[in-house]
């Protein structure tokens, strides 16, 4: 098989776009766990339907069930999964690693695909989602050519990578600032795209750039389809779930000749799918090296988006998938014996199945005979099908009398029995059930407090007091003194480049006798387990349940931090089933995206970053975040910091190991007193502070 084309299908007008337009394959979304909830999406019975459809026309279905996932609802999503699977699904595509722990325990008999919201960036991430089952994973875009092709050749795996449409900010997986911002988590399918709004960054006050900062243009790499194709990609994805049929079907025609004539994008086709949707103009973005501003939307907001469009053109569009066009036609062959006294026998054959079917008895003729043109005709009538008749073989004796519609009643029964036979063919009888096992955890009588720091100095304030865990970043390891509760800790964002040096940072914490480390890089974890450290998970790994919790008990973490879109109900349902001890993050300033293309360059149109300089970018609403820099990575934090020091009996109550206290911009002496507001539980709240999802939880 040839490079896939895989076109999305938010609703059942835009999964017939898809096809009749080329699509090898569909994915979609059904009533829960999906990507984007709110999209039309599918349920079982509609999704039976739409698997007919596809199979029938030789189109693989993907059902996305890519959302973090809460413990009372993964009884809920086995099951769903169950029935996709019942209904033909070819293919689940899966973010949450407890979810996926449970399906492949029961052995589910289609391939898991690793969710973009997995975060897998690099070489040793796609060796772990092999090791973990997933048979496919789909690339994060923030990926340049040349690393897209190292992981394609070298991955035993399959990889899918985005060639159209919308663009996140961050790094799929790693943003809460919906979630946070208004209680609509990415994570969970219900995003509601702050980020498209417009910012201020100022550098050190002082305003350098605003507009529509974080509002990136549409992706398209319809450009580099050859080179696509010859680096050993397997499936290249449209965006586009929640967007219009029109748009499917231009996107996938358009793609689909690239493909078939292993061409580039002509500037037609680039200006139909412009007319069609997009912000602005369209980026190439990290594939080719295009970042800065120019990748972003920056000068006005996005209401013009559908004010180019031509309404003649979405008709035309409209006419490739209406009711009764059919442009994925099925040749099948036909033979049928008519002899005196027998009854009518036919059978059909594609290259899938073979029927059979009789009909009534033939009679001798009286007067007119049934003739060869007859059979012809009425056996070649299947406009109403998606099966054209390619070859018929007729055994006909002489005299030989059957009505026409006798005919007729065979041809449709054989096209019925075909269409079964096919488009039933994915249906799988497979059950898979999940019963939580009580893990026997209790509230926490000597819950531990750790500390995350930023800083040598803030690492140094810690030495000598008797914190669990003391996070330090592996660049001040080098220079300190080294103490058993030392851990060292990894960016969650490590290109190949990156992951490189991680790896020597690696070797030189074993040097120096660290013998903890902790990330939320699942390629950097494995890089580690497989050199003998002891391993603690952060938050970026989305644990938000205790299947999850015991996948990362098996691949060998000693502790795991919550996901922080748990509510405190939540949180006390992971840690009463979790096999792995849980810690939860008590204070600090959540990081609310991951950022490839460099805000300050963006904001400045040029790469202007100054060491040692602030940066914070500023909402409509005044609020200020501030901005850190590793390299060209922006991570944007929350204006204010999580504070439970008052609450620390609730904690206690939750169930979890640990508290942990997270250091980011503060003075060591205001680490120090905020760790003793923790220590005695009598700490009053800053005057801007938040309580994060403990209570509110995310949708």
């Amino acid at each position: 098989m040839g490079i896939e084309l895989l076109a999305p299908a938010g609703s059942k007008d835009a999964l017939q776009a898809a096809v009749q337009n080329g699509a090898d394959a569909v994915y979609l979304g059904l009533q829960a766990f999906g990507a984007r909830q709110y999209a039309k999406n599918f349920d079982v019975e509609s999704l039976r339907e739409a698997a007919v459809y596809c199979h029938l026309r030789d189109v693989q279905i993907h059902v996305a069930m890519n959302t973090l996932i809460y413990d009372r609802e993964l009884p809920q999503a086995v099951q769903l999964a169950t029935e996709a699977v019942r209904a033909g699904a070819d293919a689940l595509i899966i973010q949450d690693l407890g979810f996926a722990k449970v399906l492949l325990e029961a052995g589910i008999p289609i391939p898991l695909h690793a969710s973009t919201q997995m975060t897998i960036h690099n070489l040793e991430g796609a060796r772990f989602a092999q090791q973990a089952g997933f048979r496919r994973v789909v690339l994060a875009r923030e990926l340049p050519r040349s690393e897209m092709e190292t992981i394609s050749r070298e991955i035993p795996i399959e990889t899918e990578v985005f060639v159209h449409g919308a663009l996140c900010m961050s790094y799929s997986g790693q943003c809460l600032l919906s979630s946070m911002i208004g209680g609509r988590s990415g994570n969970r399918g219900r995003c509601a795209q702050p980020c498209r709004l417009p910012y201020t960054m100022l550098e050190e006050g002082k305003n350098i750039g605003q507009g529509y900062l974080m509002s990136p243009k549409d992706l398209c790499l319809g450009a580099y389809i050859p080179e696509l194709i010859a680096m050993g990609v397997d499936s290249l994805k449209i965006e586009g779930r929640m967007k219009s049929a029109a748009y499917v079907a231009a996107a996938t025609k358009v793609y689909r000749s690239c493909i078939d004539e292993n061409r580039a994008i002509t500037p037609q086709e680039t200006q139909l799918l412009q007319n069609v949707f997009s912000r602005d103009r369209f980026t190439e973005a990290f594939y080719a090296g295009k970042t800065g501003r120019g990748m972003m939307k920056t000068e006005a907001s996005n209401d013009d988006i559908y004010e180019k469009q031509n309404p003649q053109l979405l008709k035309a569009l409209q006419e490739t998938y209406a009711p009764g066009v059919e442009n994925r036609r099925k040749s099948m062959e036909v033979s049928i014996r008519i002899r005196v006294g027998t009854p009518l026998t036919a059978m059909a054959r594609c290259k899938e199945a073979e029927v059979i079917c009789t009909g009534q008895v033939v009679q001798q003729a009286a007067g007119n005979p049934v003739t060869r043109e007859m059979v012809e005709t009425q056996l070649g009538k299947l406009g109403g099908s998606n099966f054209m008749l390619q070859n018929l073989e007729i055994e006909l004796e002489e005299n030989a009398f059957v009505p026409k519609s006798a005919l007729n009643a065979v041809r449709r029964e054989l096209v019925e029995q075909l269409k079964t036979k096919i488009g039933t063919h994915g249906q799988k009888q497979w059950n898979a059930v999940y019963q939580p096992k009580k893990s026997g955890q209790t509230a926490q009588k000597n819950m531990a407090i750790t500390v995350w720091t930023e800083t040598a100095a803030q690492a140094a304030a810690f030495a000598d007091l008797p914190v669990a865990r003391l996070y330090v970043p592996t660049d001040c390891i080098q220079n300190m003194e080294i103490s058993e509760q030392m851990v060292a800790y990894f960016p969650v964002i490590l290109r190949e480049e990156a992951m490189q040096c991680a790896k020597e940072q690696l070797q030189v914490c074993r040097q120096r006798g660290v013998r903890k480390i902790a990330a939320g890089n699942v390629g950097l974890l494995l890089q580690a387990k497989e050199m003998g450290f002891s391993l603690i998970g952060t938050a970026d790994l989305n644990v938000g349940n205790a299947a999850a919790a015991a996948f990362w008990k098996t691949f060998g973490l000693e502790a795991v931090e919550a996901s922080r879109e748990l509510n405190l109900r939540g949180i006390e349902a992971l840690t009463g089933r979790s096999p792995l001890a849980v810690e939860v993050t008590g204070y600090g300033k959540t990081a609310l995206m991951k950022i490839e293309n460099c805000l300050v360059q963006v904001a400045k149109n040029g790469c202007g970053c100054t060491e040692g300089k602030q940066y914070v970018l500023q909402d409509r609403k005044g609020a200020k975040m501030r901005v850190a820099r590793d390299g060209c990575i922006s991570t944007v934090y929350n204006s204010v910091p999580v504070y439970m020091a008052d609450r620390m009996q609730a904690l206690r109550r939750s169930g979890v190991s640990a508290v942990k206290l997270v250091f980011t911009e503060e003075s060591p002496q205001r680490c120090l007193e905020i760790y003793q507001e923790f220590v005695s539980g009598e700490g009053a709240p800053p005057h801007h502070y938040t309580r994060g999802h403990f209570y509110r939880g995310a949708e």
